[in-house]
């Protein structure tokens, strides 16, 4: 799994810039990684976040499932 760390980040876009031919700059890349890790940190500690890593099979079951137990 890849790292979800600052520097993970940093990793991936200049991996994939450099795959796809993309020129960027080291600080480019910063502003970047910047950018994406705060939103990942935002979304893993939001209510979606959670609903979205829950184990239930389908949908409305873990809906229900979060909602019982937020009550």
């Amino acid at each position: 799994m890849p790292e979800t760390t600052l520097t993970g980040w940093k990793h991936r876009i200049a991996d994939y810039a450099a795959a796809n031919g993309i020129p960027l700059g080291s600080s480019k890349v910063q502003r970047f990684a910047i950018r994406i890790n705060k939103r990942f940190e935002r979304y893993n500690d939001c209510d979606l976040g959670r609903l979205l890593q829950h184990s239930d099979p389908t949908a409305d079951t873990a809906v229900r499932n979060v909602m019982a137990a937020a009550a």
